[in-house]
């Protein structure tokens, strides 16, 4: 996966906030089912910075800064990119999606999709549908609709 792979085939060590595979894709799990929460694609940078110190409340072993950790996932990770000057989205589309509907999975919100995911467009929402029966497919699992 991007979030890793670069950094160690080039032996870079830059990371100021040291963290697991894990704990960088849980975190952009989380950013990634905020913004489909909201309705979003991207959002202000300290908005997102906000959202990433958000999970990592939930992430006791990690003891680095937030803001250390926004920094590593912005320059570092692969997936998260300032589109514009103040504002954050994921460098395409179908990240965003997989990784809000694995976390929506993850957290048996998948009966959410009605409501969550009717705020897009609808060629957004079959792309919602489809990355969350991917995510499902994977788990082993059946949506509340299989």
């Amino acid at each position: 996966m991007l979030l890793e792979r670069r950094d160690r085939e080039r032996g870079v060590e830059l990371a100021l906030a040291p963290l697991t595979r894990t704990d960088k894709s849980l975190i952009l799990q989380d950013v990634a089912f905020w913004l489909i929460r909201n309705g979003w694609s991207d959002a202000p940078t300290d908005r997102v910075a906000a959202q990433v110190a958000r999970s990592l409340l939930n992430m006791h072993r990690v003891s680095s800064e937030p803001a250390e950790v926004f920094h590593d996932l912005m320059e570092r990770s692969g997936l998260l990119r300032e589109p514009a000057a103040g504002r954050v989205d994921f460098v395409h589309r179908t990240f965003q999606e997989y990784l809000a509907a694995k976390a929506a999975v993850d957290s048996d919100e998948i009966g959410q999709q009605s409501g969550v995911y009717a705020k897009g467009h609808s060629a957004h929402r079959t792309n919602r549908a489809n990355a969350t029966d991917r995510v499902v497919f994977r788990n082993g699992e059946k949506t509340m609709d299989g």
